[in-house]
């Protein structure tokens, strides 16, 4: 299974995110974290639990495009 993730100025919830897609049961084989321009921690907080948990995420960046856009991207 392939999780999308767009985020928006999401650092102060990014985590709690992620940290629930990876207790999920059902096996995640990739988990695709797309920045929509975010100004915020963002990104850090994604890069700083992928390390911290070894929690496979990818994380794409890209211009502000809204949220289908950051959808798409991901796909």
């Amino acid at each position: 299974m392939s999780v999308v993730i767009p985020m928006y100025e999401a650092g102060p919830w990014i985590a709690e995110t992620l940290a629930s897609v990876a207790a999920q049961t059902h096996p995640i084989h990739e988990c695709i974290v797309v920045d929509d321009g975010s100004t915020d921690d963002g990104p850090d907080v994604v890069a700083a639990f992928a390390e911290e948990s070894g929690f496979m995420v990818q994380l794409v960046s890209q211009a502000n495009a809204g949220v289908s856009a950051a959808r798409n991207a991901g796909l």
